[in-house]
């Protein structure tokens, strides 16, 4: 039936990209101990994901797009202050919770 969850709940930092795309069946991404990406977020084309936990995301080296989510509600990126390239969050026709209060530097590219 392929993966529902994706739940890494230790993994702290991301020496390069993480990319998590056309998984149909995956409903929820919890990568809520994340606070560091030395390079992209890329979240996009998986058709029934519902929500992403970010929420210890603090810093991130080069962009952050999450698009085409068809069912996706709800995105936590409460703690994330720096994104050194640009942010993208469009095509998630069911989002009504994008929590991104802490930002505070947005380097546009």
């Amino acid at each position: 039936d392929g993966m529902k969850e994706v739940v890494m709940p230790r993994l702290q930092s991301v020496e390069s990209s993480v990319n998590i795309g056309s998984n149909d069946n995956l409903e929820s991404v919890d990568l809520s101990s994340l606070q560091s990406v030395e390079s992209d977020v890329n979240i996009y084309s998986n058709g029934n994901l519902e929500s992403v936990d970010l929420s210890s995301l603090q810093s991130v080296d080069s962009y952050v797009s999450i698009y085409s989510n068809g069912a996706l509600e709800s995105v936590n990126l409460a703690t994330l202050t720096t994104v050194k390239g640009y942010l993208h969050v469009y095509d998630n026709d069911k989002l009504s919770a994008l929590a991104i209060s802490s930002l505070s530097s947005l380097n546009s590219e």
